[in-house]
């Protein structure tokens, strides 16, 4: 559940060099962001990553409760995006 104000982090560990696309999958309301991009309410593909990565899951305007949400990550070839 996403916070009515607030965030959820995720500390995400994957091999250094992959390539990978954060997409909402559901849920009103609900936006992804991370180190070095800004918030997204739809996919977004990520390259080249260090090995660990920061996700944030949040509520793009301010509710009055709690909103359920599922987020796609999806490991991707070189080139996809």
């Amino acid at each position: 559940m996403a916070p009515a104000d607030g965030v959820v982090c995720y500390e995400l560990t994957m091999p250094r060099g992959q390539n990978i696309s954060v997409e909402v999958a559901s849920g009103r309301n609900i936006a992804t962001s991370g180190p070095g991009w800004d918030a997204r309410a739809d996919r977004i593909f990520i390259g080249d990553l260090p090995g660990r990565m920061e996700l944030r899951v949040f509520q793009l305007m301010r509710s009055v409760q709690p909103e359920p949400f599922a987020v796609r990550i999806r490991f991707e070839a070189p080139g996809n995006g």
